[in-house]
């Protein structure tokens, strides 16, 4: 940990503070970095654009998360463990490709603006289909949305099935189960996911 984690933490907190030149360091301490990012409008800006695309971005990629772990946990009996496998095996495509893959379907030659010209329901491609904060969105959660489903998925496994049953047969409706077994049991799974999806989306 010392050598994974902390070491590159150091050596990345002095680059915040030396002095920066052009293409090159200097090993000149100062302050003057900070000063600018949190009084320079524009990084102040790009800060909250990042920290307010990060929340929504968590809030739906756990929310997809939550629906798709919940499924193969306690609703899907045969295919859950293969819907599994195959949200995990788009882990080992490339980040790159996976994001120009969308280029293709949103970009304004892509398949979506395609349709849309041929029915004539535009005149022109719709460009913010891919340049605008939906693609931004939308591209992140498609990335991301593995990452929370496997914590939570993690968690609804180390849920007793013996409780669920018990609360069955004391007369708990299917509602009052999940409310007071379910989501609280689960929710350390759910709460690592949310933490997750905000740390990768908001620092992507």
């Amino acid at each position: 940990l010392a050598i994974v984690l902390l070491v590159p933490l150091i050596v990345l907190g002095l680059y915040s503070f030396w002095t920066p030149e052009f293409y090159a360091v200097s090993h000149a301490l100062t302050i003057q970095n900070y000063a600018a990012a949190f009084t320079q409008r524009l990084y102040l800006v790009l800060l909250v654009k990042s920290l307010a695309i990060g929340i929504v971005c968590a809030a739906l990629i756990t929310l997809i998360g939550f629906v798709v772990a919940y499924s193969i946990s306690f609703r899907m009996r045969r295919g859950g463990t293969l819907l599994l496998a195959v949200i995990m095996s788009t882990l080992l495509c490339s980040y790159a490709v996976r994001v120009f893959a969308w280029s293709t379907i949103l970009g304004p030659h892509g398949l979506i603006n395609d349709i849309l010209l041929d029915l004539h329901l535009v005149h022109a491609p719709v460009s913010w289909l891919l340049y605008d904060y939906f693609s931004v969105i939308l591209v992140l959660v498609y990335v991301y949305v593995p990452f929370a489903v496997l914590p939570i998925y993690a968690g609804f496994q180390g849920i007793d099935r013996h409780l669920l049953e018990a609360s069955r047969d004391l007369g708990a409706t299917g509602f009052s189960t999940f409310r007071k077994i379910i989501l609280p049991l689960g929710w350390p799974g759910i709460r690592t996911a949310l933490l997750f999806a905000f740390i990768l989306t908001a620092s992507d």
